[in-house]
């Protein structure tokens, strides 16, 4: 969707009267003054629009525009996106340069045309936009487009182009006379995530074949679904392979198609499966000998073939190597346009070489075939060998257990050809011997379970130990969660089936090599295949083979996994994009709503005609509760950039609190202060319950994290309101106590989730413990069983749709559950559909004493404090020193750090008859001396003997990082304070200073 900035309002210089129309000059740089031309370079668009034939045009010549349009067109050209300006009635065509892209070949021509022939209403992609006027005309709105399709001819073809665009109607007095219609076109990124979606597509379907007949099947319906980048496709299989395995040495011999053609000239072609329009047909032979196959594909199928690389076949190239049975026949599945070119791929293990079969792959008729398209195509190709290897490898495999087997049988029935010749036992004998140095475990299991043989091969695989064992135990052998399939599998070889099977063995398997960094190893699998020998028809013994395939099986899931573990990892990260928005947002309506109270009462104040006012009490306790909600929701945005900077310390265990002594019912209060506007808009209820068992505990402030403590509350509030709001009855309770001994569930009954988590908790400090409690209960449309599952999981809400009806993504509770933990506390949720939700945490605080109470209350003193304000900025300058001033300091002002430097030797620390200085407020980032210089030349200075005493310095910086103010307090520094603050968190650290504390 374009994002609109919003249009710029020309300043109009002057009238002239010309004839009987008046004419608004907007200034020097309004590109449709006459002037203008003579003192701005043109660029060869708007060199064109000011040239154009106007007079001959409804609009008439430039000089005549009405304001409004000449306004409209220094706003379009000024934008740096492909902007039109459709004006009046007509809608006449009027655009900038970035919209000669947008408009291909009809550039130039397109200038002050009609919108019906720009965009004639025959073209089927106009629909949306016809569709967006016609709104506009009715209600005035405008209307914001996503990705949409439609095609220009920009470079001789009807050419694919995706782009968002929004149509804003640009009001008249009685109607709409223009409508602005900027475009971002995003044909890159959508034929990105199709075709990376087909590789997905292709790679999903490979993966479940396990023979080249089904592999085949696989990869056409990977590509079924890419209709666009793959208007048409077939797929040949070879079925002579001898003939491929010649080729390999034709080939480094003669590198000629001629090679191709003897290599290749007993092999048999089959068709495996065509992809194509479904009202067209491409006609092609089901099965062909090489000689067919050239003449239908040409010789560039045995360069391909010759070289196993990739072909390009055009229709334009002029050597004929489009196949002509294919010309006029091919056509998109997409768009139903006439194909024209097609790359043939050949299909080749990597390993041996050993040619499988091509790929001839249709390319798109509406899109240029450029590096992208290439690359997509090499993807492709690449994906393609390498599940091609994989099910090769699986054939192979097979075929040896079939070769060993055969083997093993063909060794007995000569056995029992040669019984006159030979003793049963140095048959036996012999067969062991071939059968220890076979890579192939065998085995031989009697009716009842005993273990008559098995080779080397067979314990090394399985890790059973060596040994006499009357009866195999099955059960250290076989994967604990495949004894049960195995247990069916034993009882119907026994019944005299021959089976052949996959499973898993109770051994790891750890392999010495590594793939990408990442050793081999995980569960053993083996693919087993045995049968029953009889006597007098009954079951004697049964015999098997089992092959290791747990190298096949790692690769066969380690691209999944890899694939997988990027997307997952790319959903995380814009999750937790979506989750710091959305906290950052939550107070910026609680801000606007009390920014437009405080301007709606004093704009009403100003439209009085008395110069003096006077301003009742109820309107003045209004503005200050406006302003302290808007200083409240500043003080939480900057906890939510405060959290989104320490997330990853949560990841990691490194995340702390800082507590301090606090009011619990002022924390609560404060954080509902923000809500008050929303509430008051949403029409919701609020009610602050201070329980008895609070009172109870005779406290008035505790230590504990205010920050974090907040950010829990407001979180769930938050949530409250939005699952609320829609609801019939709309009432939050909000309920606050406390108690000494740790609690199992809330007071309102709330069971809280036990803490799996093995992160440090912070300690509590001092010994008189109390945990506080705190419950958000809601009249909202509650949670099902299976939500209250996995609600305070990472990344997950309490249905598929919540995030559809409701947003969010899913971490904000997943963050208070650890937030809680982390204060020594837990989290709980009790819900029913329909009933509301009741959502509780407590968290661990430590009680202050009355003494120190006691003492903060009385301790004052008269402020005689003389500050030095080091500030570059002129509004930060002035702000804080009105504020100091009222609170009754003495301030100075100094722009950067070098006149800091001058003001403190006239000062009392550089002379006996100075200026009076207690204390200096210093900004960090500053112009000429930056505050760690100046902080680090004063401290040499009171080395040096130039000072008298050590002069007090506070860093007041944006810099908020524990690193950065660590660097502050090294150069030099006391204290650091960081922006934004309120000041009485700045007052504290000033009086602390001026009284010597």
């Amino acid at each position: 969707m374009c994002t609109l900035a919003a249009p710029y309002t020309p300043i109009v210089t002057g009238h002239t009267q010309k004839g009987n129309r008046l004419s608004t000059v907007l200034g020097l740089h309004d590109v449709t003054n006459p002037t203008f031309g003579a003192s701005h370079e043109l660029s060869e668009h708007l060199a064109r629009f000011r040239n154009h034939d106007w007079p001959s045009t409804e609009l008439g010549p430039l000089q005549s525009w009405p304001h409004a349009l000449r306004q409209w067109v220094n706003v379009m050209m000024a934008d740096p996106r492909a902007v039109a300006l459709w004006w009046g009635r007509n809608r006449l065509c009027l655009y900038n340069d970035a919209y000669r892209d947008i408009l291909g070949k009809r550039h130039s021509w397109a200038l002050s045309k009609p919108l019906t022939s720009v965009w004639p209403d025959e073209d089927p992609n106009t629909a949306r936009l016809r569709e967006a006027f016609n709104h506009a005309d009715a209600t005035g709105q405008p209307t914001f487009g996503g990705d949409t399709c439609f095609f220009v001819d920009r470079s001789g073809f009807k050419e694919e182009v995706w782009a968002s665009w929004a149509l804003i109607p640009i009001m008249g007095p009685s109607e709409n006379i223009a409508y602005f219609n900027p475009c971002s076109e995003t044909t890159k990124q959508v034929l990105y995530d199709r075709r990376m979606a087909t590789l997905l597509a292709v790679e999903r379907a490979s993966n479940e074949a396990t023979n080249l007949k089904d592999w085949s099947r696989s990869v056409l319906v990977g590509l079924e679904s890419n209709s666009a980048d793959i208007p048409f496709a077939a797929l040949y299989s070879m079925s002579n392979r001898s003939s491929a395995r010649d080729h390999s040495a034709l080939g480094s011999l003669n590198g000629t198609p001629i090679a191709a053609s003897v290599a290749f000239a007993s092999s048999q072609w089959t068709l495996e499966g065509v992809l194509e329009m479904e009202s067209s047909t491409l006609d092609l032979p089901t099965t062909m000998d090489w000689d067919l196959a050239i003449e239908i594909f040409g010789p560039m199928l045995a360069q391909s073939i010759d070289t196993n690389g990739v072909q390009f076949l055009n229709v334009d190239n002029g050597d004929n190597s489009f196949p002509s049975t294919l010309s006029g026949k091919a056509y998109s599945r997409a768009w139903g346009d006439l194909c024209k070119s097609a790359l043939i791929i050949p299909l080749a293990e990597r390993d041996r070489g050993s040619h499988r079969g091509f790929l001839l792959l249709g390319l798109n008729p509406c899109c240029r075939y450029d590096k992208d398209y290439e690359k997509f195509t090499m993807l492709v190709t690449s994906q393609l060998r390498r599940s091609l290897d994989s099910v090769c490898l699986i054939e192979a495999r097979q075929m040896v257990m079939e070769a060993e087997l055969t083997t093993y049988e063909h060794a007995l029935l000569t056995e029992r050809l040669t019984v006159s010749q030979l003793d049963v036992k140095d048959r036996e004998m012999r067969f062991r011997k071939m059968a220890d140095m076979s890579m192939v475990g065998m085995f031989e299991v009697s009716a009842i379970g005993e273990l008559n043989y098995a080779n080397p091969y067979w314990y090394n695989l399985t890790g059973y130990p060596r040994g006499n064992h009357p009866a195999l135990d099955w059960v250290r052998v076989i994967h604990e969660d495949d004894r049960d399939k195995f247990a069916g599998k034993w009882a119907l070889m026994k019944e005299g089936e021959a089976l052949q099977f996959e499973i898993r063995l109770s051994k790891p398997y750890v392999s010495d090599d590594f793939v990408d960094g990442q050793r081999l190893e995980g569960e053993t699998w083996v693919a087993a295949a045995a049968h029953a020998e009889y006597k007098d028809g009954k079951v004697l013994n049964v015999v098997g083979t089992v092959a290791d395939i747990s190298r096949h099986k790692f690769m066969e899931g380690f691209q999944q996994r890899r694939t997988a573990e990027a997307l997952e990892l790319k959903r995380q990260q814009e999750a937790f994009m979506d989750m710091a928005s959305h906290e950052a947002r939550n107070p910026l309506a609680a801000i606007s709503l009390s920014v437009e109270s405080i301007l709606d009462t004093y704009e009403s104040m100003l439209q009085k005609p008395d110069d003096r006012f006077l301003i009742s009490r109820d309107t003045i306790e209004s503005s200050l509760d406006s302003a302290n909600t808007i200083m409240a929701c500043v003080a939480h945005q900057k906890t939510i950039i405060d959290d989104v900077l320490t997330l990853s310390k949560l990841n990691s265990g490194l995340l702390q609190t800082s507590p301090v002594e606090v009011n619990p019912v002022v924390e609560v209060d404060g954080a509902l202060k923000i809500f008050e506007p929303e509430l008051l808009q949403a029409d919701i209820e609020l009610d602050f319950n201070v329980t008895d068992s609070y009172h109870r505990q005779e406290m008035s402030r505790v230590l504990l994290d205010p920050v974090r403590l907040r950010q829990i509350l407001i979180n769930l509030f938050t949530n409250a309101i939005k699952f609320t709001k829609g609801e019939p009855r709309r009432r939050i309770t909000v309920s606050l106590a406390a108690t000494t001994e740790r609690p199992s569930r809330s007071v309102e009954g709330v069971s809280y989730l036990s803490s799996s988590s093995k992160r440090a908790v912070s300690p509590a400090r001092g010994n008189d413990i109390v945990y506080v409690l705190l419950a958000v209960e809601d009249t909202g449309c509650g949670i099902d069983k299976s939500g209250l599952d996995r609600l305070f999981q990472r990344f997950q809400q309490a249905s598929p749709k919540t995030h559809i009806k409701y947003g969010g993504s899913g971490l904000g509770l997943f963050i208070c559950k650890e937030l809680a933990r982390l204060q020594g506390g837990q989290i709980g949720v009790m819900s029913e559909r329909g009933k509301g939700s009741t959502l509780a945490f407590y968290i661990r605080a430590t009680k202050c004493s009355p003494t120190q109470l006691n003492a903060s209350k009385d301790e004052t003193y008269t402020r005689d404090c003389h500050i030095l304000l080091v500030e570059d900025n002129l509004v930060n300058q002035r702000v804080m020193m009105k504020q100091l001033q009222k609170a009754g300091y003495t301030v100075a002002i100094c722009n950067h750090g070098q006149e800091a430097l001058d003001y403190i030797n006239t000062t009392h620390f550089a002379k006996e008859d100075g200026v009076k200085l207690d204390i200096v407020l210093c900004d960090v980032e500053m112009p000429v001396m930056n505050g760690l210089e100046c902080s680090q030349r004063i401290r040499t200075m009171e080395r040096q003997g130039e000072l008298n005493g050590e002069v007090p310095m506070i860093a007041v910086t944006a810099n908020a990082r524990v690193e950065q103010q660590e660097l502050a307090l090294q150069a030099g520094f006391d204290a650091v304070i960081t922006k934004p603050f309120r000041m009485n968190a700045l007052l504290p650290e000033l009086e602390r200073f001026c009284l010597g504390v």
